[in-house]
């Protein structure tokens, strides 16, 4: 599971930068092309960093997943060895 977690987290920072190069390349061609002033721009980095957020919101929930489903495994495990230690008593 942990691998998973990594493995999200990982993903989810190359999206970023991806969004911060996007940002980057749009600025540049706002600025060379079609000479745009800066609030143009602050528009367009809002919604950057909206974005951004709606990235790091799906992760936090990501994670929330992850430790949830731990939570249930290890419950489950504890369970298993419980009703495996009664079984055994039973046997005796």
């Amino acid at each position: 599971m942990s691998v998973d977690h990594a493995e999200e987290n990982q993903r989810l920072h190359r999206q970023i930068e991806s969004l911060h190069l996007e940002l980057h390349a749009q600025r540049e061609l706002f600025r060379s092309i079609f000479g745009k002033e800066n609030a143009d721009l602050q528009l367009e980095n809002q919604k950057l960093k909206s974005q951004l957020q709606e990235a790091f919101e799906d992760k936090r929930r990501f994670n929330e997943l992850v430790e949830e489903m731990e939570k249930e495994k290890q419950k489950m495990m504890l369970d298993h060895s419980e009703e495996m230690k009664k079984a055994q008593e039973r046997i005796k």
